[in-house]
C-alpha cells in the first residue's frame, strides 16, 4: 500500500526493477525529472465534505521537469464487485468515485492531448464507449475522468455516464471530458508502488496499489496511471 513518506527520484526508480509486463511492452524507470511522493494532507477545500470523507489524507505527488504537476488523493476503498486478480479495472462500477486532484499551473496535457487548466478535480471510473470514434485509441477501456469539484458535491450526486461526461467536458478545450488512462498490472508485478516509470510510446506512469475491496474485504490491486502520454487518437 501507499505509505507516507514514500520518495521516489528518477534517480532510484530503478531499483524497484518494475519491468511489469503492460500490453505488449514493459515498464522501465521514468524519464529524467519525474518522481512521486506520498505526504500527508488533506484534501482541497474545494472537495464537497460528502466526497472528502470517503479520501485518503495522503496526497500523491508526482512532479516532472516542470516541477509540481499533480496531487492525487485517491478514495480509501474502491469496491470491486468481485475477486479477479489482474483483472480489478473490469470490476469497478461505473462512474465510481476514483479520488480528487489538485491539478498544477504547468503545462499538463491529458490522453487526448487537451490541455488540462489547473484546478481541482474529483475522478470517477468511466469506461470508453465501445462504438466508430474511440476504435483503436487505447490498449484498454479504463479511465480516469476528471470533474471541476464544484460540479461532483455528492457521491451519489451523478445519474450516469452520460451526466458524468457533460460535468467534466463544460470547460475543456475540445468537445470532451478530461480523461487520464489507467491500465492493468498483474497482481505480482515485480517493485514496490509507489513509482513512476517509462513504458511504451515512451509513456510515463505512476504505478500505484488502490486500496479495493470485496464485500468489506480489503483486496488491493496495482495499476499504471498515464500521466504524461498521449493515446492513438
Amino acid at each position: 500500500m501507499i505509505k507516507v513518506g514514500t520518495i521516489i527520484p528518477t534517480s532510484a526508480a530503478a531499483l524497484f526493477a518494475v519491468i511489469a509486463v503492460l500490453a505488449t511492452s514493459a515498464l522501465a524507470a521514468a524519464g529524467e525529472g519525474y518522481g512521486i511522493e506520498v505526504v500527508e494532507k488533506a484534501p482541497p477545500a474545494e472537495i464537497a465534505d460528502e466526497i472528502k470523507a470517503e479520501l485518503s489524507s495522503s496526497a500523491v505527488q508526482i512532479s516532472g521537469p516542470d516541477g509540481l504537476r499533480y496531487e492525487f488523493w485517491f478514495a480509501k476503498s474502491i469496491v470491486l464487485s468481485e475477486v479477479a486478480p489482474g483483472k480489478e479495472l473490469e470490476k469497478i462500477p461505473p462512474i465510481a468515485l476514483l479520488g480528487a486532484a489538485q491539478v498544477q499551473d504547468v503545462e499538463n496535457l491529458d490522453f487526448r492531448e487537451d490541455e488540462v487548466l489547473p484546478g481541482v478535480y474529483t475522478m470517477r471510473y468511466g469506461l470508453q464507449p465501445e462504438d466508430g470514434n474511440h476504435l483503436g485509441t487505447s490498449d484498454h477501456p479504463f479511465f480516469a475522468i476528471l470533474i471541476p469539484a464544484e460540479r461532483d458535491q455528492k457521491l451519489a450526486g451523478i445519474a450516469d455516464h452520460d451526466d458524468m461526461v457533460d460535468r467534466s467536458m463544460e470547460d475543456t478545450a475540445g468537445v470532451h471530458p478530461y480523461i487520464l488512462a489507467m491500465q492493468p498490472l498483474p497482481a505480482d508485478a515485480p517493485g514496490e508502488a509507489p513509482t513512476v516509470a517509462e513504458g511504451q510510446h515512451d509513456w510515463q506512469y505512476a504505478v500505484l496499489e488502490l486500496p479495493g475491496s470485496v464485500d468489506g474485504k480489503a483486496s488491493p490491486f496495482k495499476i499504471a496511471l498515464v500521466f504524461e502520454g498521449i493515446g492513438e487518437l
